[in-house]
């Protein structure tokens, strides 16, 4: 979670959706970050708080929740899954042993779970805008344009993976067959419908 008092937004940080580029991004024009711990709403991942978190924050502090530009980044939840079990079984923190089907399948995900989770309270979207991680640059022109940064902000760092649609990875290797990519589907619902997923037609199973 980033808090601007000066530039009035607030941008919720979705695991596996370009949280680094956006730190970076807007590291001046931020006056509150996870790593201020200066939160008093308590939340084991405090760079990651979903929305409903930052709003309890705004009501203990007595700021105005409707006063700021809130928004979040979503990203194709096929190529989310693939990146979050890339790191986890990268860094031996996690003590990932398993196979992509079954980390998904037995809800090995940790602290990333489906991605509505972060911007819904009471199955209603609490923040003024939910953009897509695949449209990260146009994206932040435009918040940049609605909060008055002036400054150029470009080019982004750490795009990784952006530049070519959200991710490099050849998902034929991961999905399988059906029951798994109709598993993420299911579980992913809320964000696939708002934000118009697909599953890109590179695995072998589909027709």
């Amino acid at each position: 979670m980033l808090i601007s008092h000066r530039y009035k937004f607030v941008c919720i940080n979705i695991p596996k959706t370009g949280t680094a580029t956006r730190e970076a991004v807007f590291k001046n024009y931020i006056d509150l970050w996870f790593k201020d711990k200066k939160f008093k709403v308590p939340y084991f991942i405090p760079r990651h708080s979903p929305a409903y978190v930052a709003k309890r924050e705004f009501s203990i502090n007595g700021w105005n929740w409707d006063d700021y530009f809130k928004f979040a980044f979503v990203r194709n939840p096929w190529y989310r899954y693939i990146s979050l079990y890339e790191m986890q079984i990268r860094n031996p923190f996690y003590g990932i042993q398993k196979d992509f089907n079954s980390w998904v399948t037995e809800g090995k995900l940790g602290a990333a779970p489906n991605q509505d989770y972060y911007y819904l309270e009471k199955n209603r979207v609490i923040l003024d805008k939910v953009y897509k991680y695949e449209n990260l640059e146009d994206s932040i022109k435009e918040i940049c344009s609605i909060v008055g940064i002036k400054e150029s902000l470009f080019p982004l760092p750490n795009l990784r993976n952006v530049p070519s649609g959200g991710t490099m990875y050849d998902l034929s290797k991961y999905y399988t067959d059906q029951t798994l990519h109709d598993f993420v589907k299911s579980i992913e619902r809320d964000v696939i419908d708002r934000a118009g997923y697909t599953m890109p037609i590179s695995s072998s199973f589909i027709s």
